[in-house]
């Protein structure tokens, strides 16, 4: 019987050798192949290394970029078949960024990763309930995800609006609760402006409010203090349609689409005449090659 047992580990311990033997013999043979060598000078040629997130004197927080890498085998093994180069077939892997924006020294964000074909609609929401339908019905019909920074005095006047905007699948972030000019007023009092706006906006959705855009962009050292305080993450932009001066619709389009880069975070509001350039905006953008999503994807690393 030790007999008999010491003959099957023998045999085992051999099928295993040789399994393992014909994956190196397999690999070996795969490097040497020309179309093995080719995928491999395309991955030297293409792999991109992460960009970390940083922290800039100007645009303050900047979202980092996963890095993106071949797979050479997988690779070589869904073109073996045809056995030439197809770029279609390659199959890229993400090298994911080691930091996050949480890491980085408190502050704003202005735009996201340049490297990154995403742009994102914030829509400040303190009046205009008129307009907001239809730009609600227009996002719809073109699967945007956007962003509404709401006044808390609107959301108590216009609940349904709010929970028309949040089952929709936007994003709903928080514009203070009266719509104050955070550089005049005290520390607690821009307390009470965010924490009140929080609530109600919470109340409705029964979500955490994770993002803050200040009225008007006014903020200082004690807002970005409170930012911390709340876990929260303050928004800018980088592209101001300047709506709420009732511009013409050739000038809004115009403004987005002269100044508009891979990362923008572009500004409006509901006005009747940005109603009138959205649909036109979405197209052009998507013209472009660029994505339009919420801020959770643009400041996400993901690629």
């Amino acid at each position: 019987m030790k007999k008999i047992f010491l003959l099957l580990i023998c045999v085992a311990y051999g099928i295993l050798f040789y399994i393992g033997l014909n994956d190196r013999d397999t690999t070996v043979v795969s490097e040497r192949d020309p179309l093995f060598v080719q995928i491999n000078a395309f991955a030297t040629a293409n792999n991109v290394d992460p960009v970390e997130p940083r922290f800039c004197p100007i645009w303050q927080r900047i979202p980092g970029l996963n890095g993106l890498r071949v797979d050479v085998q997988a690779s070589f093994d869904r073109m073996r078949a045809e056995n030439h180069f197809n770029e279609n077939l390659i199959v890229w892997e993400e090298i994911p960024v080691t930091g996050s924006l949480n890491d980085l020294r408190m502050g704003p964000v202005f735009h996201g990763n340049r490297g990154k074909a995403m742009v994102s609609f914030v829509i400040n929401v303190a009046w205009g309930e008129e307009y907001v339908p239809e730009m609600l019905e227009i996002l719809a019909r073109h699967d945007i995800p956007a962003n509404f920074f709401i006044e808390g005095n609107f959301a108590n006047k216009h609940p349904e609006l709010i929970m028309e905007m949040y089952t929709q699948g936007h994003l709903i972030g928080n514009h203070s609760m009266s719509h104050a000019n955070f550089r005049t007023i005290s520390r607690d009092e821009q307390r009470t402006e965010i924490v009140s706006a929080n609530n109600i906006l919470s109340n409705l959705t029964l979500q955490t409010v994770r993002f803050f855009g200040p009225p008007s962009g006014a903020f200082n050292e004690e807002t970005v203090a409170l930012m911390d305080e709340a876990n929260m993450q303050m928004v800018m932009w980088d592209v101001d349609t300047i709506d709420w001066q009732n511009p013409s619709v050739d000038m809004i389009l115009s403004r987005v689409m002269n100044k508009i880069d891979k990362g923008s975070i572009i500004l409006m509001h509901p006005t009747a005449n940005t109603v009138e350039a959205l649909e036109t905006m979405i197209l052009e953008i998507h013209r472009m090659g660029l994505e339009i999503n919420d801020l959770s994807a643009l400041f996400s690393p993901r690629r």
